[in-house]
């Protein structure tokens, strides 16, 4: 009887506890999500300890239920990465011919200069473009040569350690720049390549190091990125307002009024043409003038720097790691002076990395087309302001001028240094990165790059020329691997680039099985972590030692069924996903056949990257832990890299649609001046009886009239007209019985003869090109005829256009 009761009690407790516990589901449910919280942050702190056991991952992965390392996003990466690459050296190409065209258009449209040069050097440069390829290449991979297969190894092997070894990079940088030598600009080129353009984060990490060591700051895709978002509306804004002039020197302020006003009128100014800063500023246009250009400067400068404090937020991580890693060398260097490191920092920051850009937009691929010498002024003058602001440092008598705006400085300047000093607080680059040693361990595939046989050829003879600066240790990998290589090839030439993979040849320097055993590790990781899903153990040697049962066997059974199904859904989805093991073998294997298969791979890997069995293989562990807990970081940067990729790619689609319409506007104008000049008009007919008259008349009968005009002119006449300034040796008195004779038989190309009973005739071939750059170049004056006669260039320009 006592049971009895005692047993209906417990059922009745037994049922009141179940409906309590099914009529507060909700509550039940978030105490066992608390519970397994609490466990799984338990776990994941000892996994991220530095020393993981084999305990703590197996509950992580049973309570996270998720034992795979791998989101392949790898071959849409390769893929996008290889044509952004590829449209990378192709716009470049495309933006030398284009540019250059560009300059000679301009000159045709304000001049009408040869249109047969612009012709010659568009097709020139085609027929160099159509020059065919060596049939015969070190750099291809599939030759039956053996030796070339051997020297081609090397070669994947040189650049693996080139680029993945930043000092010898480095030191060969710094020995050029000491030397001087012109080879420092083709090493300063192949490194893009090199490194990939930075179009990921292992080659961005890469370079970066190398800007570490070489203390100079790279142009990537991020960093060009930024830079065009932050500095072309700005720049644009500079360029493209009309009569904008920052000239803040009045000495040039007043000799570009006489400039103007001679080329304009072809009159000469009643005006000194040389003057000191005071009779400049004597000048009341000059003086107005000089006060505006000063005013419009500060005004254009303060939103140059608004802009660059705000785009902080958008500032590549690059350039933030290097201030940060300067900063804290040099605080710890003058812990009490951060006044002389800020100014440090603004030199970096601004000075190596912004200054340029703004000096020179279209080199940066900030502006599409070239710009005029007023406008790089206009910019050079802004770039100037804003250096001083940099490192807080008023102007001194050498930029006298400029000194007015010496208090806007001092405001600026405290600006610029808060901005500089937030810019250094950064993450350290492994951090950011999620990159270290392990990292190329990690991946399947061997980095690529994409680099013509050339640049492989120019990086080589450099290495080997200044290999005693580089590295002086005989038995150093880098070397070995040249004195195998033995001389550079000299005819390869091809530009056209290749893809070399790159191969680590030192990984493991006497295995010649290197590349199978990076894959058996990675098989051999997935095995570790499906066995330690379903059982459990002290050491990974532990769980391999302990017999099966058929609850495991039943557990493995379901977790292949699994992977075969998530394998299915993948192939549908399109995933290309490494696998660990083929699923027929998996079907086809007990739980304890697949431990000993585990057994076997891990004594083929012993000590391999220090694998070892002494310590229950605990450095396998470390490597399974930390790919583990990085693998959501790593996916995400994939996704974020794929993506990156895809708007880089599509920048560039616009900028080759651009280029090419830039192209084809320019043949279209060449086509232009072409018909036009096959209907030029002829020369105007001379006053009946005048002196040009009858000096044509002389030409007819001899058959020598030029097809675009001949003009005859005694040197007084020139004189009166100050196109003529002097003769030398020659008095003014005798200027009447010398003649100047400017005639032309091509367009733009002008031959002008001196004819005296003094002196010898001379004759000079002077093109409109040439006078045009010496305006240009604000040359005043020429000397021409072999030093005989100096002319005005303005007033001969004028006098050329006008006839």
């Amino acid at each position: 009887l006592q049971a009895m009761v005692r047993g209906k009690k417990a059922r009745k407790e037994y049922l009141d506890r179940k409906n309590y516990y099914e009529n507060n589901i909700d509550k039940v449910i978030k105490v066992q999500a608390q519970v397994r919280r609490f466990l799984a942050m338990k776990y994941y702190r000892e996994l991220k300890s530095g020393k993981p056991s084999s305990n703590a991952l197996h509950h992580y992965l049973r309570l996270m239920g998720d034992n795979t390392l791998d989101f392949d996003y790898d071959s849409e990466m390769e893929y996008l990465r290889e044509l952004a690459i590829r449209k990378i050296r192709e716009n470049l190409e495309l933006e030398r011919e284009v540019n250059t065209l560009d300059v000679k258009i301009e000159l045709l449209v304000k001049n009408q200069i040869s249109i047969q040069e612009v012709v010659h050097s568009s097709k020139k440069k085609k027929k160099n473009a159509q020059a065919t390829e060596p049939t015969e290449s070190i750099f291809s991979n599939k030759t039956p040569d053996k030796e070339k297969r051997r020297k081609y190894k090397l070669y994947q092997n040189l650049f693996y350690l080139v680029q993945t070894n930043q000092k010898y990079l480095a030191k060969l940088m710094i020995r050029l720049n000491s030397i001087g030598s012109n080879q420092i600009k083709t090493i300063e080129n192949t490194v893009m390549s090199l490194y990939g353009y930075a179009q990921n984060n292992r080659e961005e990490y890469l370079l970066l190091n190398l800007i570490k060591y070489y203390t100079t700051v790279g142009y990537g895709a991020k960093e060009q990125q930024y830079l065009r978002d932050l500095l072309q509306p700005l720049i644009k804004s500079v360029i493209n307002s009309e009569g904008l002039e920052l000239e803040s020197n009045p000495v040039a302020i007043y000799k570009n009024f006489i400039r103007n006003e001679e080329y304009k009128t072809g009159v000469k100014p009643d005006k000194k043409y040389d003057v000191d800063p005071k009779e400049a500023l004597a000048d009341e246009e000059t003086k107005k003038t000089y006060i505006n250009h000063l005013q419009k400067l500060r005004e254009i400068t303060n939103k140059f720097l608004d802009a660059i404090i705000a785009s902080l937020p958008n500032m590549p991580y690059s350039i933030r790691c290097i201030a940060m890693e300067l900063s804290s060398h040099f605080m710890e260097k003058w812990p009490n002076n951060q006044a002389d490191v800020t100014k440090i920092l603004g030199n970096l920051i601004y000075y190596r990395y912004i200054n340029p850009v703004i000096c020179a937009p279209e080199g940066f691929d900030i502006i599409e087309s070239t710009i005029n010498q007023i406008q790089r002024k206009n910019l050079a003058e802004i770039a100037k302001l804003l250096h001083n602001i940099s490192v807080n440092k008023p102007f001194a008598m050498d930029n006298q001028w400029l000194q007015p705006l010496n208090e806007y400085i001092g405001v600026a300047g405290k600006k610029f240094a808060a901005f500089f000093n937030k810019v250094a607080c950064v993450e350290t680059a492994e951090a950011h990165y999620q990159i270290d040693e392990f990292d190329d361990l990690a991946k399947t595939n061997n980095p690529i790059i994409f680099i013509s046989p050339k640049e492989i050829i120019e990086v080589h003879s450099c290495i080997l020329e200044h290999i005693e600066d580089i590295e002086i240790n005989e038995n150093d990998p880098l070397r070995i691997i040249l004195k195998d290589l033995g001389e550079p090839v000299k005819t390869e030439t091809s530009e056209k680039e290749i893809q070399l993979t790159l191969v680590n040849g030192f990984a493991d320097v006497n295995d010649d099985g290197n590349t199978e055993m990076k894959h058996l590790l990675r098989k051999t990781k997935n095995m570790v972590l499906d066995i330690l899903l379903i059982q459990n153990g002290t050491s990974i040697v532990d769980v391999l030692n302990k017999p099966s049962s058929d609850d495991l066997e039943t557990d493995f059974h379901e977790l292949v069924e699994q992977k075969i199904s998530q394998n299915e859904l993948e192939s549908r989805n399109n995933l290309a996903k490494t696998k660990s093991i083929s699923f027929t073998q998996l079907k086809e294997s007990t739980f304890a056949e697949y431990k000993n298969l585990a057994k076997e791979n891990l004594e083929k890997l012993e000590g391999y990257h220090d694998i070892k069995k002494e310590n229950d293989y605990q450095t396998l562990l470390n490597i399974i832990t930390k790919e583990l807990l990085n693998k959501n970081i790593h996916r995400e940067q994939k996704i974020a890299e794929i993506k990156k990729l895809k708007q880089t790619i599509g920048n560039l689609k616009q900028k080759e649609d651009y280029l090419m319409e830039q192209k084809n506007s320019y043949n279209g104008y060449i086509d232009q001046c072409m018909r036009q000049l096959s209907n030029n008009k002829k020369p105007t007919k001379p006053t009946i009886f005048s002196r040009q008259y009858y000096y044509l008349k002389k030409l007819e009968k001899e058959g020598k009239v030029p097809q675009f005009g001949s003009y005859q002119y005694t040197a007084e006449q020139l004189h009166k007209r100050h196109i003529l300034e002097s003769i030398n040796g020659v008095s003014q008195k005798l200027y009447g019985a010398i003649k100047f004779t400017i005639s032309s038989d091509e367009v733009g190309i002008f031959n002008i003869v001196a004819k005296a009973k003094l002196f010898e005739p001379t004759e000079i071939t002077i093109t409109l090109e040439e006078l045009l750059d010496a305006r240009y170049n604000e040359i005043q004056t020429l000397t021409i005829c072999d030093g005989l006669a100096k002319i005005n260039v303005n007033l001969l320009l004028h006098l050329i256009n006008k006839k």
